[in-house]
């Protein structure tokens, strides 16, 4: 539990109570996408927002009106949001970053990945200790 590992990190567990938890994230990056498309400057307040509304909001972000609502949040228009979040090339690009993950081996959120000479390098990630992750880094690049 990352509470327990980090106790300065805030939940609301009513989460758990208040939805119907699913495990797609899917929607969340397709809604992160669709931002980008529409206005780049608003990618990161859109990530932002997801986090704050599935972490402290007890808001499911995996339903389309909570990601709209979210997009309307930070000034994206929700018809707009809408049309690209549906589109086909909203669709498209979400299986490319996802292969493009895949392909240097990253299957899950967060990683840290460094690329040396044209590979990539799976990092741990280690939230109370940097040399963890230093130390990973030192050895590839030794």
């Amino acid at each position: 539990m990352i509470q327990t590992r980090l106790p300065a990190t805030e939940f609301n567990y009513d989460f758990w109570t208040k939805n119907t938890p699913r495990r797609s994230t899917y929607p969340a990056c397709r809604s992160v996408i669709a931002v980008r498309e529409i206005e780049a400057t608003k990618e990161k307040a859109m990530i932002y927002a997801i986090q704050q509304a599935y972490y402290l909001k007890a808001m499911n972000p995996s339903d389309l009106p909570i990601l709209e609502k979210l997009a309307v949040d930070i000034g994206i228009s929700g018809a707009m949001f809408l049309k690209v979040f549906h589109s086909d090339t909203t669709a498209i690009q979400l299986l490319s970053e996802i292969e493009k993950c895949r392909s240097m081996g990253i299957h899950s959120f967060p990683s840290l990945v460094l690329k040396a000479d044209n590979s990539h390098w799976p990092i741990p990630i280690d939230y109370q200790d940097e040399n963890t992750m230093l130390e990973a880094i030192f050895q590839i690049n030794s």
